[in-house]
């Protein structure tokens, strides 16, 4: 299954070329996969990290935790769903992710502190994770609407469906 999920984040980011900024949503396995295919194609990736994920850290051994968290939050910016994450994943040990760390709680009101990309449009967003109400995609979605913006969004869960159409009856690519 991890390798399907990486193999539609290659196509994704292939499909939409350099100025791609990849979102792994969760630390893994969608941050993993966000960060490995930035390093493979030379892109920018951003990992969001949930408490599920700061508990899970907050249960290794430093050692193992530092390892997990430079390979799911990648050299670029990250965001915590709240000061409390932060506080756990910091502590994991990663070198540097104090400083890049945004905290964003959820759900996050629409452009409220999200900085915007580094190059004009048309902007190209591709995310990698399950398709569930909470993450808000479909907001991501709406947002998109009159836009320069291309979205793709890897992976499968249960708003798959919902997401497709939404984006076709709203014409966004």
């Amino acid at each position: 299954a991890f390798a399907a999920f990486m193999r539609q984040g290659v196509v994704a980011a292939r499909n939409f070329g350099p100025r791609t900024h990849l979102v792994g949503h969760w630390l893994i396995p969608g941050g993993v996969a966000a960060q490995i295919v930035a390093r493979q194609l030379g892109m920018d990736a951003t990992t969001i990290v949930h408490s599920s994920a700061a508990r899970l850290v907050a249960g290794m051994p430093q050692v193992v935790a530092a390892g997990v968290l430079r390979a799911s939050l990648g050299p670029g910016p990250w965001i915590a769903s709240c000061e409390d994450v932060r506080r756990v994943v910091v502590a994991g040990g990663a070198d540097g992710c104090a400083q890049r760390c945004h905290v964003m709680h959820m759900p996050v009101p629409a452009a409220v502190g999200v900085p915007s990309p580094p190059v004009g449009p048309p902007w190209r967003i591709a995310t990698l994770g399950r398709l569930v109400p909470i993450k808000g995609l479909d907001d991501l979605i709406r947002s998109a609407v009159g836009r320069e913006v291309e979205l793709h969004l890897c992976g499968d869960g249960p708003q798959r469906d919902a997401l497709c159409a939404l984006a076709r009856q709203l014409g966004v690519e």
